[in-house]
């Protein structure tokens, strides 16, 4: 029964979907970088070093080689930095067998332009190098030319001495080595010279580029330094608050990520989630907040109860307060979650944008990467995530919408193709869409 209701849903809404995305301008910001992918293989595993520390950053190979067996082993994903050249340099000099946009605001960007969304690219700097891998017929990008700004093609706004970070990501498929899921580790390298902002020359045009946009997905804030943290949170959060000062009706979203260091964990929360109006994170990294919001024991809880469906509504709930949030979302195996004001949305338009979601990440994991919206459509017969189904159940969300005394819950179990290509992107693809896509 309750199958079937959302085999009808998830049609009606795909046929919806390949005809036309109608929304305004989304602005998108702040980290992109390339992707450097590896499909790892038993073999390849095997031949890495391992370490016996504990700690998750990478000193050198063999750190590699000890958190991409633990990823394995849990079939989390994990993102370790590496803080010196020469490992990096190494990692970075293996076989690797493609490389493209990455980075939360890089991947959303280009899936947008995929889907025919028109975008608003941030970055503070924009190398050609990431310029050639953005699709420009949808995407434009400020520049300030004798103080005059403009919106152009990202192909006509690079700057030539602009840095380019290159992550090295590994992905593994369900069953290798004992995987218990197909997921990734990602080695992540931070140029101290990239900032989570826009350039103070276009800063001063903040009210242009954010006059015809009801909609930001902002995330990056990890690229923050120890030595100028202080600075530039400062910055960040003055440039959020002029983009609402100077329109009302723009909604501006943090995705939350897998960050190691407490202090960025909570300075991102202090200084960016408390000036946003919707926070997007998956099941790990909402006991990181519950942990940085001093919340231990409800981490524990939700940890201890393998990120039940139930565990996960009550830490969105406590979040959501703590933070002062109008909206809150979590994506997990199987399926997603998302609690919001009665005064944010209506329950009908939220619960579409997350049909949209799963539709279109299900799609991106069959496929890889999306070259066409007609790429949808390889989504429609597979199957829907019994997982989905029985979490939903739990929190007694069994069609998607709950309504509370101030609040609704939308819940909506995941499209799952019977093979992943890739992983890289689902859960940005997930929060962005659901947030987005309810205009």
């Amino acid at each position: 029964m309750i199958r079937s209701f959302w085999e009808k849903e998830f049609n009606t809404r795909l046929n919806g979907l390949v005809k036309k995305i109608d929304i305004s301008p989304v602005l998108i910001g702040f980290n992109a970088n390339i992707d450097a992918i590896k499909y790892v293989t038993p073999k390849f595993v095997q031949h890495l070093p391992k370490n016996k520390d504990e700690e998750t950053h990478i000193n050198d190979v063999g750190d590699l080689g000890r958190g991409l067996r633990q990823s394995i082993k849990t079939g989390k994903a994990e993102e370790w930095e590496v803080t010196e050249d020469e490992p990096y340099k190494k990692i970075l000099s293996f076989p690797y067998d493609e490389r493209r946009i990455g980075g939360q605001a890089g991947i959303v960007s280009r899936l947008f332009a995929t889907l025919g969304i028109e975008n608003v690219f941030l970055v503070q700097q924009l190398s050609k190098d990431l310029a050639d891998r953005i699709k420009d017929k949808h995407t434009r990008s400020p520049i300030v030319k004798n103080n005059a700004f403009k919106l152009v093609s990202p192909h006509n706004a690079y700057q030539t001495d602009a840095l380019t970070k290159t992550n090295c990501i590994f992905e593994f498929k369900k069953g290798m080595l004992g995987a218990p899921r197909a997921n990734r580790f990602i080695v992540s390298y931070r140029p101290k010279e990239l900032k989570p902002y826009l350039d103070e020359h276009v800063e001063a045009h903040i009210a242009d580029i954010v006059k015809n946009s009801t909609r930001a997905f902002f995330s990056g804030y990890s690229w923050i330094k120890y030595e100028s943290r202080k600075k530039d949170f400062t910055i960040a959060r003055r440039q959020i608050r002029k983009m609402k000062r100077a329109n009302k009706a723009l909604k501006i979203h943090l995705e939350f990520t897998n960050i190691e260091e407490a202090w960025l964990r909570k300075m991102t929360l202090n200084y960016i989630a408390k000036s946003v109006h919707s926070l997007g994170m998956n099941e790990v990294e909402s006991i990181l907040i519950l942990e940085s919001l001093g919340k231990k024991k409800q981490a524990r809880h939700v940890q201890d109860s393998l990120f039940s469906a139930q565990s996960l509504y009550d830490a969105l709930l406590t979040i959501k307060k703590a933070l002062n949030l109008e909206r809150v979302h979590v994506h997990n195996s199987g399926y997603y979650l998302c609690v919001f004001d009665k005064t944010y949305n209506t329950p009908e338009r939220v619960l579409l944008a997350h049909e949209n979601a799963s539709l279109i990440t299900g799609a991106k994991a069959k496929l890889g990467v999306l070259k066409a919206k007609k790429d949808l459509l390889t989504i429609r017969d597979a199957r829907i995530a019994q997982q989905g189904i029985t979490a939903l159940g739990e929190v007694d969300c069994n069609q998607g919408i709950r309504e509370e005394k101030h609040h609704y819950l939308i819940g909506v179990p995941n499209k799952v193709p019977s093979k992943v290509a890739s992983t890289v992107g689902l859960g940005d693809t997930v929060s962005s869409i659901s947030f987005v896509t309810d205009q």
